[in-house]
This record gives structure tokens, C-alpha cells and sequence, in this order.
């Protein structure tokens, strides 16, 4: 008798540390998907890091100091670029771009108000030069035009969105289906746990160990990559979208660390769950 109680104490223990492993295992991966779900395919958070990371003042120095260049082989003055591009005008393009792409639209940059600036630079310059231009030149006029607005375009594009958007609906399509199982699965094994012990706080311990498991899995990973900060590393150009990345990265990093402390929270709460049980019993 005392020996099949022993075999029975075996075999619950050790189904109880396989159920505590695979919970362990499954509220990791329900934390890494809630976490790269939230904090890296969330296009409010996208937006947001856009303003944290100076994303439209760069762009807009980074498009005058193009535009200077491409100027200066023309022949006209760089001043000619001055005030066509207001960091208003920047934010309100980038942001209108941004969010066509959320819905998976073409967008089709507002040019004119640019065009027009420059078209009356130029035409400033040349009655202060009291210069004429010949068919030719006027067509290398609109053609020089053209140019620097196509420059502004290439430069206020976010250039990995697309991608982003694609991504973010197969992650929504995954979340959907995943999430959901993992959930399932992670009650099944609570259930099982506490239900295969005589005394409840034992189930509540196995628990407690996926919990532990759950919080070194999901948060110490994260909290190491933001420490080292490889992110900042990477060579992207131009700056602002190297800006733009590492600031993402980051994002997305912390929220799977807050879920890791989310599961140290728990855990706390667990053992204190398991000392009124104790008490109990």
C-alpha cells in the first residue's frame, strides 16, 4: 500500500513537472506575440516614435541639405531652396503617407504648394539678376523643379512600411488564431495542475515555477538587449531612419520586459496565494 502510494506520488510529481514546463513554455510564447504584437506591430506606437525619434525635423534638414546639392550644378543660388519645405508642411505629408499605408493605400504627395515656392525663389532670382530665360532653360527650370520635389518624396517616405503593414496583418491573422490556443492550453495545464493534487497549494506551486520560468524567459532576454543595445548599432541610412529603428526596437524590447515583470508580479502574488492555502490545509 505504501509503496503504490509512493508510485503514484512519482507519477503525479512527475507529470505535474512536465504540465509546469510546458506552461512555462507557453506563457513565454503568449508573452514574446503579446509583446512584439503591442509594442512593434502597433501603428499608434509607430506614429509615435516618429516624434520621439525627431523623424520630420531630420527629414526636413535632410532634404534642404539634398537640395542644395542637387542645386549648386544648376547654376542658381541654394537660397532658392529656402522656405519651400516648413516643418509643418514635413509632418503633415509624412503623416498623411504614414497612415495611406496603414490601410494599405497609394498615397500621392501634395507637391504644389512646393513647386510654387520654388518656382518663386527662382523667378525672385532672376528679376534681382534681371536674367531671361530661352525655351531651354525654362524647360531645365521645370525639369530642375521636378527634380527636387521627387527628392522630397524619396526622402519623406518611411522605407520599410510596406513591409511593416504586411507584416502587421499576417501578425493580427496570427495573434488571432495563437494567442487564443495559448491561452487555452496554459488554462488546460492550471486546471490539470491544481486538479491532480490532494492538497491545492502544491498545484498553485507547480504554477508558481512556470510563472518564475515565464518571467526569466520574457523579460531577462529583453532587459539584456536593452542593456547591450545592439540596436544602436546597426548601419542604416539615412540618420533619421536609423533614429526612426533603434527608437522601434527599443519599443518593442520594453514591452516584452514590462510582460516579464508583469510575470514577477505574479509570481509574488502566487506565493502569497500558496501561504494562504498552506495555512489552510
Amino acid at each position: 500500500m505504501a509503496d503504490q502510494r509512493k508510485r503514484r506520488k512519482r507519477r503525479v510529481f512527475l507529470l505535474s513537472s512536465v504540465l509546469s514546463f510546458l506552461l512555462s513554455v507557453l506563457l513565454t510564447f503568449a508573452s514574446y506575440l503579446s509583446g512584439v504584437y503591442v509594442g512593434g506591430l502597433n501603428p499608434a506606437f509607430i506614429l509615435d516614435d516618429l516624434n520621439k525619434s525627431g523623424y520630420y525635423e531630420s527629414v526636413q534638414k535632410y532634404f534642404y541639405d539634398t537640395a542644395e546639392s542637387l542645386t549648386l550644378p544648376s547654376g542658381l543660388p541654394t537660397e532658392v531652396t529656402e522656405g519651400i519645405a516648413p516643418l509643418e508642411y514635413v509632418y503633415q505629408e509624412v503623416q498623411n503617407y504614414v497612415n495611406a499605408c496603414f490601410k494599405n493605400q497609394d498615397y500621392s504627395f501634395s507637391l504644389k504648394t512646393m513647386e510654387d515656392k520654388l518656382n518663386a525663389n527662382i523667378e525672385a532670382y532672376l528679376e534681382e539678376e534681371n536674367l531671361v530665360l530661352t525655351a531651354e532653360q525654362q524647360q531645365n527650370k521645370t525639369d530642375y523643379i521636378k527634380m527636387i520635389t521627387d527628392e522630397f518624396v524619396q526622402d519623406a517616405k518611411v522605407p520599410f512600411l510596406h513591409y511593416f503593414v504586411k507584416i502587421k496583418d499576417i501578425g493580427v491573422k496570427v495573434m488571432k488564431i495563437a494567442l487564443p490556443a495559448l491561452l487555452v492550453l496554459s488554462a488546460a495545464c492550471i486546471f490539470l495542475l491544481i486538479r491532480m493534487q490532494r492538497f491545492k497549494h502544491r498545484g498553485v506551486r507547480f504554477i508558481t515555477y512556470s510563472t518564475i520560468a515565464a518571467t526569466f524567459m520574457s523579460g531577462l532576454p529583453p532587459l539584456i538587449a536593452l542593456l547591450n543595445g545592439f540596436y544602436k548599432r546597426i548601419n542604416l541610412e539615412p540618420e533619421y531612419f536609423y533614429l526612426f529603428v533603434s527608437t522601434y526596437i527599443e519599443r518593442a524590447l520594453m514591452c516584452i520586459a514590462i510582460i516579464g515583470a508583469a510575470w514577477c508580479v505574479t509570481t509574488g502574488i502566487l506565493l502569497g496565494v500558496i501561504h494562504f492555502l498552506k495555512g489552510r490545509a
